[in-house]
């Protein structure tokens, strides 16, 4: 009896969701290297397609060459949950709007970018995890 109470809790551990330490996790600082893409998606009011009549919104993506699995801690019950298994795409978020205007010439270029992580929760969200910028500038020529 012992050795199947034993069996039974190995294998709901096994069966247990592991996140692995190389998860980026929501709240999390991070710094991250890759291109950066202007991209346009459906909006309002379904955000299903330009085409039938959704207002388009364009944002700036960061695309990584490592994919990295995101977690976040649930609301409910402070359990992780996985975001992206595997994603290389994060949507970046500027608090301050200018920034589009005063670092235009980093779309197409290799950027650093550092701020904070966290998961999509809105329509207007068009990555799974998303990026909160503290700073953002290009890789220097040497590193490229």
């Amino acid at each position: 009896m012992r050795y199947l109470a034993a069996l039974l809790s190995l294998l709901t551990f096994l069966a247990s969701p592991v996140v692995s330490a190389e998860c980026l996790k929501d709240g999390d600082s991070i710094t991250l290297t890759g291109k950066i893409s202007r991209e346009t998606f459906p909006g309002p009011p379904n955000y299903e397609s330009i085409d039938d009549g959704d207002e388009p919104e364009t944002c700036w993506v960061l695309t990584i060459q490592q994919p990295r699995c995101v977690v976040a801690e649930s609301m409910e019950n402070g359990s992780l949950y996985e975001v992206a298994k595997s994603t290389t795409r994060f949507q970046l978020a500027f608090e301050d709007q200018s920034v589009y205007a005063k670092e235009k010439g980093l779309v197409e270029s290799s950027a650093i970018v550092k701020g904070e992580l966290f998961a999509a929760h809105t329509g207007h969200h068009h990555t799974k995890a998303l990026i909160a910028i503290k700073e953002i500038k290009p890789v220097p020529k040497s590193q490229q």
